[in-house]
């Protein structure tokens, strides 16, 4: 029997000590983990198994409120997770509020990989952009929050505690 594969989307800041949190309990064979981060924040990715990791476009600068900008930016992001998930075929894809997860749980509809996005801990009473597109288009399989507020705003949602 094969290992399970995991991808796990890096993103920089409070988001990346709550993924670290959640690697520690991970129940998974270290040679079946593979981990995604941006192109600017690649200094995340220097401790880890060169072979096993990826960078992607940027799918968000909120800098940018040019549209145009924005839909190509994403197009970019979608092309680099389409190229990622068809060479990891990764059984699991877990994110902590990046908005990476967008376009790589779009992709891995076609291998049917089980998604995981738990909503940022900074999230107390409503959930973030990115949060409110994976929650409303059903593109995971399990969408934690870490209130329980949150729980009884969003039903589909589930509350299980703090990541930290």
């Amino acid at each position: 029997m094969r290992s399970k594969k995991v991808l796990l989307i890096l993103a920089g800041g409070g988001f990346l000590g709550q993924m670290k949190q959640i690697m520690k309990n991970l129940d998974c064979d270290d040679s079946g983990i593979y981990y995604v981060t941006a192109e600017d924040s690649t200094s995340i990715l220097r401790s880890l198994e060169s072979d096993k990791c990826f960078v992607m476009p940027k799918t968000t600068h909120f800098s940018t409120r040019n549209p145009f900008i924005r839909v190509k930016d994403f197009f970019r992001s979608l092309i680099k997770a389409y190229s990622i998930i068809n060479e990891i075929k990764p059984d699991f894809i877990i994110s902590v509020g990046s908005s990476m997860a967008i376009p790589l749980f779009l992709c891995s509809i076609k291998y049917q990989s089980k998604k995981i996005f738990i909503e940022s801990l900074t999230r107390v009473n409503d959930l973030s952009r990115t949060g409110k597109i994976i929650y409303n288009f059903n593109l995971s399989d399990k969408f934690y929050v870490q209130w329980p507020e949150l729980s009884q705003i969003y039903p589909k949602s589930v509350y299980r505690g703090k990541v930290l």
